[in-house]
């Protein structure tokens, strides 16, 4: 059930916009239209709120039902659409932030190795080039120190400690799996 004192709120809201219909009936009017698809007080102080977000002048009723519908079930189930919105009545979320664009002159990336790169490759794959293949330019990729490289000799290492183990194991009759160094 709506009250009296948040139909006379969405009155004293709605009277902030211009052509908005003045009078001493024109909160029993509205109350009698607003429950017709408004079913408690927050629904419409959230409908006072956003019609002044929305609106710069008094739109009418049908709006009013319209920018009620874009959040809520009306409690009859009668939907009401926008003329003032033919795309909809937008969202209250902010829009998310642009993405930054890159400098004048930059496709893909600001790192001069990759953009070349890229470029190269776009080139490479243009089914409307004409002629030999180009050269694509390597992306760098980090080095790894001598000392944390595995050789061949640790991988022959690695072999012949696991058979080291499996014939101990197959000694002792163990059937345990080998443990991991």
């Amino acid at each position: 059930m709506i009250s009296e004192a948040a139909m006379k709120r969405l009155c004293g809201k709605l009277a902030l916009l211009p052509y908005f219909p003045a009078g001493d009936d024109v909160v029993a009017d509205l109350s009698e239209f607003v429950e017709e698809f408004a079913t408690d007080d927050a629904q419409v102080d959230w409908l006072g709120k956003r019609m002044l977000a929305l609106y710069r002048e008094w739109p009418g009723t049908m709006e009013l039902r319209a920018c009620f519908c874009a959040k809520f079930k009306p409690a009859t189930g009668k939907t009401t659409f926008s003329t003032v919105y033919p795309d909809g009545i937008p969202s209250e979320k902010p829009e998310p932030p642009p993405l930054l664009a890159l400098p004048p002159g930059v496709e893909a990336s600001k790192d001069p190795l990759i953009e070349t790169s890229m470029r190269a490759l776009a080139a490479n794959k243009d089914l409307n080039r004409v002629g030999r293949r180009r050269v694509v330019p390597g992306i760098p990729v980090v080095e790894v120190p001598p000392e944390r490289r595995i050789t061949q000799a640790d991988v022959d290492r690695e072999k012949e400690r696991q058979r080291d183990e499996k014939a101990r194991r197959e000694l002792e009759g163990g059937d345990a799996e080998p443990t991991a160094t």
